[in-house]
């Protein structure tokens, strides 16, 4: 009897520890493993969902996620037929407001078969983005899932592996970006990254937006004047290629090319854009209510005649105005453009603040029938250039930082001066008082302005930017859709009439070379 149970306790350890050894290492390759819904995510096919997948505005350029996602799986292709290893299954792009969601699975050789049979496996990491008043670009990873196990982001710092593959030494080259192993995120100041491009140049905003992505780049006013005697000089040019292109090629590669001429007569005008109310910069959630219709807004957004605008909590906007005054609107506040426009040489900026608080910096007014006025319930202010502060629950207060503001209301008219506030009941006549240093110091930090005079130019003058990476995009979309021996034959076209407009190159490379740009990259 004693045997026996010997025996039995000798099995039931033998058992553990086989259990031990096979069902761990099954165990970890099943969680390896996404399940069928994550699978199908990856292998799917992707809803289309834009009609184009680059959108161009005055301001920026918005890559839609199916675009991106069609091109990711081109990379993937190319990767595949190189490795032998194993093989990309595919992926599934997500994008949200101020978020990235990236799943990509794969075809692994399975360690527990003798046979080569290959497993699923997939991960799937969120990253978010948020870009500060320097230009700062941060992307933060939030969450790492392997096959069915969620990871811990700080778990992944303490492994060695990890840490020696994300060595910043190794990462990063530069001294434009900056990689926080601790906090697993990257930062990378997008003007440092523009200065090398094309000094003078801003990438002014990026954002993860739902189903897409947006970029605003604005070059300076001398190279957009460059830009413009170029475009002027290939204008005529340009048409006569693109007839001979098109007269050689099969007819849906070549159809973008007629959207490229027209480009050209864009960028040769180069017309100044109407002058219009333009969100410059955008924290938190700022909702625009205008026609009956709401929407959030993004940067770039342009603002209607009769828009209604309100911030949340811990919300801010910034609005360029016809004449370049900036418009700042502070967490919890209604404001109602009544006009933002310009006639001609005439300015009329006309506001409304229904609760909250602002702060105005006008630019000066050149002509008498200019107009920059601000309204608060029977209270109005009129100036010709200068910076204020308003705030309304019932009661207007008013602090001038710079220049003189009038104030009206059922009584009487002040003339309140720089470093003074005053407290204007409607009943009561206004009486203004000196502002200590302290007071001021405060409400200048409250109400901080990050848009600058190069955001303010792009937005109300003409940006080349947004119309050459259209430019761009037509280009290397037509030229990856040829086969090697149509590639060559455009190549032939070119080349003959760039030897038979021999300026037109030297302008090229003159260009280039100001630009700070290698003469051989130009010809590539």
């Amino acid at each position: 009897m004693s045997n026996t149970k010997k025996r039995s306790k000798a099995g039931l350890v033998v058992l553990i520890i086989l259990l031990i050894i096979i069902g761990i290492p099954v165990a970890i390759v099943m969680m390896l493993q996404p399940g069928t819904a994550r699978w199908n995510r990856i292998t799917g096919e992707k809803t289309v969902v834009s009609s184009e997948g680059i959108e161009i505005s005055s301001t920026s350029i918005i890559f839609h996620e199916d675009w991106l996602e069609k091109n990711i799986a081109k990379g993937f292709q190319l990767f595949n037929e190189e490795s032998t290893d194993f093989q990309i299954a595919g992926s599934d792009l997500t994008l949200e407001k101020n978020e990235l969601s990236f799943l990509i699975g794969a075809a692994l050789i399975n360690p527990l078969s003798s046979k080569g049979k290959t497993i699923k496996a997939a991960v799937e990491a969120s990253i978010s983005a948020s870009l500060s008043d320097t230009r700062e670009l941060k992307l933060q990873l939030e969450s790492i899932k392997i096959g069915r196990m969620p990871i811990p982001v700080k778990l992944l710092t303490k492994i060695q592996a990890v840490k020696s593959s994300l060595n910043t030494e190794n990462l990063l080259k530069g001294k434009e970006a900056e990689f926080d192993l601790e906090t697993m995120s990257f930062t990378v100041n997008l003007d440092d990254i523009m200065k090398d491009i094309s000094p003078g140049s801003h990438i002014q905003n990026f954002q993860f937006l739902d189903e897409k992505i947006s970029v605003s780049v604005s070059l300076s006013s001398e190279l957009n004047t460059e830009i413009k005697k170029l475009a002027s000089e290939l204008e005529d040019i340009i048409p006569d290629i693109h007839s001979a292109i098109i007269e050689k090629m099969p007819s849906p590669k070549t159809g973008s090319l007629e959207q490229a001429s027209i480009i050209y007569q864009e960028l040769a005008a180069q017309d100044k854009r109407e002058s219009r109310a333009t969100l410059s910069y955008v924290e938190g959630e700022v909702n625009a209510s205008s026609n009956g219709n709401d929407r959030l807004l993004n940067f770039g957004d342009i603002l209607d005649e009769g828009t209604i605008l309100s911030t949340a909590k811990k919300s801010y906007a910034e609005i360029v105005l016809p004449g370049s005054s900036i418009l700042k609107i502070i967490e919890n506040s209604e404001v109602i453009i009544h006009s933002a426009a310009q006639e001609g040489m005439i300015e009329e900026n006309r506001i409304e603040l229904a609760s909250g608080k602002i702060r105005a910096v006008v630019a000066s007014l050149d002509s008498e029938d200019d107009e920059f006025s601000v309204q608060a319930g029977l209270t109005t202010m009129e100036v010709r250039g200068t910076d204020f502060i308003v705030s309304y629950d019932g009661v207007v207060e008013l602090t001038v930082l710079e220049g003189a503001v009038a104030i009206e209301n059922k009584e009487s008219m002040a003339l309140v001066k720089e470093n003074q506030t005053v407290s204007a009941k409607e009943n009561k006549k206004p009486e203004p008082e000196s502002l200590s240093d302290k007071a001021r110091e405060k409400l200048l930090k409250q109400t901080q302005i990050f848009t600058d005079p190069a955001t303010v130019d792009s937005l109300l003058g003409y940006n080349s930017a947004p119309p050459l990476l259209k430019l761009f995009t037509i280009y290397a979309d037509f030229f990856l859709s040829l086969t090697p021996e149509e590639q060559e034959e455009l190549e032939l076209i070119v080349n003959e009439y760039i030897e038979e407009h021999p300026e037109l190159m030297r302008d090229l490379v003159q260009f280039a070379e100001e630009q700070g740009w290698m003469e051989e990259e130009i010809d590539s």
